[in-house]
């Protein structure tokens, strides 16, 4: 599977150290936006990466690449991910996918007619540990409760209060505790269980409206699921399912789920089933098989939870009264930073104000920082500029030129779809709901090892 990398912060630069560590996924080309290509062509020399771009709608015109990956802020995921599919690119989108539920389904239609593949990367969802732990929930009787917390101190939340607003921080790109990290969580519980009857989000505000940290309460007929996310700061992560027979639990950081408790009926273990330490390869080699086995029905299915998950964002958003894709007033009154914090502020101070920290657009480490410490410098601003070719071509490392080969190794192989996924269905939210179905049985994960 060859990638068309957009975006060189970090977390792109965390895409390349996982591509490095698998055989049968490349970076044949990378895109940048800033002016000054020496991030772009130091990453490209270290990773052996063959073409550098900083005209978006040439890369994905020319380079050889069998997907566009978008590691880019929010708000600019929809008219990249967009792009790369109007010309015949499969996709794969870093969470959230888009903004908008109307996005998710906007680009899932398209790539659905153009036969294409399109994935939203949500780590947790492909360890093997979230795998064990989906058949052990059949086993814990009637669902009770779930608990999810992600809480992980932003390390841009000092500059935040300093005035220095990164998009991170910025409603106007989609920021906030919510999109950035609460979004595992939420994955979490909406891939179990579905999208909930009822949602509610109650959320700490910064001064220009952006929550902090808050807690998303997602109602099921049978249960509620607690989710909680942070960004101004930090406690042990987990993601607990309970039923009254028992419990299991991914235990850690929840974007990559490094153990997996569980005591049912009884009988507990404790596992560590992950297949590789770096999160990030786990979904890599899940996509391109997905890819290469023209797997239809998995693709869907993902595609189904990721426009559940943005439906529920959406909701959550609406209840706690956020506002989003506005630029945020910076005409008030300077205030000091302790007044700020207690008055909750809709802007910090003027856009003037003597020694405060300005936030560049166009520096590729300024912008994103969430649980994936994402740093970007691209936002939705400077989209028509960059669709008018205002950026300039930096240069092929070989002399060949792009093909139109994109689906031919895919193509050579269309297997039987997935039996895991073909008559897949949410767990069912019934009282007397047993805990029987396809699952593995209790016994076989006892004679695991235990850590």
């Amino acid at each position: 599977m060859r990638l068309a990398l957009a975006g060189t912060g970090s977390l792109a630069q965390d895409l390349l150290l996982a591509v490095q560590q698998t055989e049968d996924v490349e970076v044949t080309a990378i895109y940048h936006h800033s002016p000054d290509p020496d991030a772009a062509r130091e990453l490209a020399e270290r990773y052996g990466i063959r073409e550098v771009y900083s005209d978006y709608s040439r890369m994905v015109r020319m380079a050889k690449a069998d997907f566009v990956y978008i590691a880019l802020v929010n708000d600019a995921h929809f008219e990249y991910a967009k792009e790369a599919l109007e010309h015949g690119l499969n996709v794969i989108v870093e969470k959230p996918m888009c903004p908008t539920a109307k996005e998710v389904k906007l680009l899932a239609d398209m790539a659905w007619e153009r036969e294409l593949f399109l994935f939203e990367a949500v780590t947790t969802l492909h360890t093997q540990n979230y795998r064990s732990l989906r058949d052990m929930v059949k086993q814990l009787g009637s669902i009770r409760m779930v608990l999810c917390n992600f809480s992980q101190r932003s390390s841009r939340y000092d500059r935040y209060w300093s005035g220095l607003v990164a998009p991170a921080f910025s409603p106007e790109h989609f920021g906030g505790a919510l999109h950035d990290i609460n979004v595992y969580n939420i994955n979490f519980v909406v891939d179990l269980f579905g999208a909930p009857d009822d949602v509610g989000y109650y959320a700490n505000l910064g001064y220009n409206g952006i929550d902090l940290s808050g807690t998303v309460i997602l109602q099921y007929p049978y249960f509620h699921a607690v989710c909680t996310g942070a960004k101004d700061s930090t406690s042990p992560g987990y993601l607990i399912v309970q039923g009254d027979k028992g419990y299991v639990k991914l235990d850690g950081t929840p974007n990559s789920a490094p153990k997996l408790e569980m005591n049912i009926s009884g009988r507990s273990g404790v596992f560590r089933l992950n297949r590789y330490e770096h999160r990030m390869i786990h979904e890599l080699l899940d996509f391109d098989e997905t890819w290469r086995q023209r797997n239809l029905t998995r693709a869907k299915y993902w595609l189904e939870t990721s426009i559940a998950v943005a439906d529920t964002i959406e909701r959550a958003a609406a209840s706690a009264g956020l506002v989003y894709g506005v630029q945020t007033d910076s005409s008030l009154e300077e205030k000091t930073v302790g007044q700020a914090q207690d008055e909750g502020l809709s802007a910090f101070a003027s856009a003037d104000k003597p020694g405060q920290d300005t936030y560049d657009a166009d520096d590729p480490e300024a912008g994103y920082d969430d649980a994936d410490e994402m740093k970007t410098g691209h936002g939705a601003d400077d989209l028509e500029q960059d669709r008018e070719g205002s950026g300039i071509f930096v240069g092929y490392f070989d002399d060949d030129k792009a093909g139109d080969d994109s689906q031919e190794d895919a193509d050579e192989d269309k297997s039987p779809e997935d039996e895991d996924y073909q008559d897949i269905e949410r767990f069912p939210f019934e009282d007397d709901y047993s805990g029987t179905g396809a699952g593995a049985d209790t016994d076989d994960f006892l004679d695991i090892e235990e850590l």
